[in-house]
């Protein structure tokens, strides 16, 4: 469950009794809360309580992680909402979904996160770019204009207007709708976004289909990247999951040609982990791809491949992790830019070598 008012009610209850034990002190009282008795190795679970409705709560003391943070003034991130209103079988919001009760997509109000860039920009006057975390940001265009709007509203008090990155839910709405599509550049621009994230995650429809991403085609994506891109100077960033249940190479073909079609400013490429409660996950097992106790020991996540697919090895996922810049960039970036990419992923393929 949520952290916020588990983490205030158990501060509460240790400032009520400090001589009491702590496990007891704590057990069957604060919703969200599991804990670990030391002597009995108990693990005590406490009930899950409901989402939390009001994301308008204190602004984070970000100055309190500084020590931890390099450069904690360079892309700063900033919550919009919480939740997700698609099933993607892959993900874990459907499974995370079924846990408390309640409404589970949520958004903050665009005058409280107003005031948290206000607040940020004070405290780092340096900023200048912000991440606007969310799931998926214009599932909801009506919400989704009013940020834009609050944001282009703020930008316009600023001497140096922030630039700000967002993940984007390419909906029907935008796709086949052209007139809605300028409408949302022209609501991204006013707000300067600069660069829109899109878990594209495989260019064959047939498996966006099969794990239940929004249903759009191909070359209503590729219209959405060169017009963002050549129109509006709005850079695109492709989220790639490659090793899918059910996925072919001549799949994983059509991302690379859609990846090179499409030319994002840079691609994101993940090898898929199958997430234990997940739709995916217990197709993996259920199909005997992975066995769920080995799943349950794995340490390595998204650079190492687990599936071994019919016509696509694992071997064979994790050499195509590690050439998909060279696939989709040749002849387009510098080569001295996909070779870079290339060593990069041959690290991240090779957990003891890139730790």
């Amino acid at each position: 469950g949520e952290g916020e008012k588990a983490i205030l009610s158990l501060v509460d209850s240790l400032s009520e009794d400090k001589n009491k034990k702590l496990p007891f002190l704590l057990k069957n009282k604060i919703p969200n809360l599991w804990i670990k008795d030391r002597e009995t190795n108990e693990v005590i679970k406490n009930s899950t309580g409901s989402f939390q409705q009001d994301l308008d709560g204190p602004y984070i003391n970000r100055t309190v992680w500084d020590r931890w943070i390099e450069r904690p003034n360079e892309y700063p991130s900033v919550l919009l909402g919480r939740g997700c209103p698609y099933k993607c079988t892959y993900c874990s919001n459907h499974a995370m979904a079924k846990l408390s009760g309640g409404l589970y997509v949520r958004f903050r109000s665009p005058k409280h996160i107003v005031g948290e860039l206000d607040y940020i920009k004070n405290t780092y006057p340096e900023v200048h770019r912000v991440y606007l975390e969310v799931e998926t940001f214009g599932a909801n265009r009506k919400a989704s204009y009013a940020v834009f709007d609050a944001l282009g509203e703020y930008n316009r008090t600023l001497d140096t207007p922030l630039k700000f990155g967002a993940n984007m839910a390419l909906t029907s709405n935008y796709m086949m709708n052209p007139e809605r599509r300028i409408e949302l550049f022209e609501k991204a621009r006013f707000a300067n976004l600069t660069t829109i994230n899109i878990g594209l995650e495989s260019g064959s429809e047939r498996v966006r289909k099969l794990i239940k991403r929004p249903q759009h085609t191909n070359k209503e994506l590729i219209e959405f990247c060169n017009d963002a891109q050549q129109k509006h100077n709005i850079k695109i960033i492709f989220f790639i999951l490659m090793g899918l249940p059910g996925e072919t190479l001549e799949d994983y073909y059509e991302t690379v040609k859609v990846a090179r079609l499409a030319q994002p400013y840079h691609c994101y490429v993940s090898i898929f982990f199958p997430y234990l409660g997940t739709d995916l996950a217990n197709t993996a097992i259920d199909m005997g791809l992975i066995d769920k106790e080995q799943l349950s020991q794995r340490r390595s996540e998204r650079t190492n491949a687990l599936l071994n697919l019919p016509g696509f090895s694992k071997r064979r996922i994790r050499f195509e992790y590690i050439i998909f810049s060279w696939r989709v960039y040749r002849g387009m970036w510098p080569i001295t830019k996909v070779v870079t990419n290339v060593i990069a992923s041959f690290l991240k393929a090779h957990p003891r070598i890139y730790s």
